[in-house]
Parts: structure tokens; C-alpha cells; sequence
């Protein structure tokens, strides 16, 4: 998997596996060796061609620390926009 646009709110994700939206996810957000566990929920998805293609989705976070938005404005700050890739 590999997210950008990643926020307080959610993220984009590109991922091999078809996922309908109101698939539950979990997973962690790795920011600079530090990692965040999350619950959160695909909320729009974009197939390519083919079944077995893969898709982008849009995930919103249903629960995640507290200090998260704080660590990704700070990590941000320090590493710039690039792309973060991540989940376990």
C-alpha cells in the first residue's frame, strides 16, 4: 500500500486488493520511526481496468491518538511532503 495526502482526517491510498468502500481498516501510520495505530473506513474508491487491478481509495480515520495531527505537522515540517508508505 502507499498513501499520500495523509491528514488528521484521512488519507489516499493505492493498493493492489479491490476495496469496497465501508471496508473497516486497521493499520499504522509511520511518521519518521515513530508508528500510530488507527481504525478507520474507505469512504471512495477508483479501480483501473480489470477486476484484479489495482485502485485508489480515499480512507477517513475513525479513531487515532490524539497527538497524531500534531506529529504529522511536525513531521511534515521536517521531511517535507514526500510520499509515505506504510501498514502492517
Amino acid at each position: 500500500m502507499y498513501t499520500w495526502d495523509v491528514s488528521g482526517r484521512g488519507f489516499q491510498a493505492e493498493m493492489l486488493q479491490p476495496v469496497k468502500p465501508g471496508t473497516p481498516l486497521e493499520g499504522t501510520v509511520n511518521l519518521g520511526g515513530t508508528e500510530f495505530a488507527f481504525e478507520g473506513e474507505v469512504v471512495w474508491m477508483r479501480q483501473h481496468a480489470g477486476e484484479r487491478a489495482r485502485g485508489r481509495y480515499g480512507v477517513r480515520f475513525l479513531s487515532l491518538p490524539a497527538d497524531f495531527p500534531r506529529r504529522l505537522a511536525e513531521y511534515r515540517r521536517r521531511q517535507g511532503r514526500r510520499l509515505v508508505r506504510w501498514f502492517r
